[in-house]
């Protein structure tokens, strides 16, 4: 098993759900700095347009609730741009593969 760094977590995370987005109907998804300094994914549905903060975790830790303060920065950053906010919750395992499912919440 390799030992990740933390860059190599987030990316994965990203990747992996970006990945579940494309494949659930989202259409233009991309990631993006958003104005917490974290990454975040932009994506378009058929119903609506999303912005979605990733929280990644390796095994055997698992996701925790987000601040409030994050919660709101999130919240703004979506607002900003006409879309709404989602945190997409996950957990890797070594190889950075996805344990269990990913989780959603809706923030605004």
């Amino acid at each position: 098993m390799q030992t990740l760094k933390p860059s190599d977590i987030a990316h994965t995370g990203e990747k992996l759900v970006e990945e579940w987005l494309s494949e659930n109907g989202f259409v233009n998804v991309l990631i993006s700095a958003d104005e917490t300094g974290n990454n975040a994914i932009e994506a378009n549905g058929s119903i609506e347009n999303i912005l979605v903060n990733v929280r990644t975790h390796v095994q055997p830790f698992k996701p925790a609730r987000i601040s409030d303060d994050d919660r709101s920065k999130i919240k703004i950053a979506a607002e900003k741009l006409g879309r709404k906010a989602y945190v997409a919750y996950l957990v890797i395992d070594g190889e950075k593969n996805i344990v269990g499912d990913i989780g959603w919440e809706r923030l605004s």
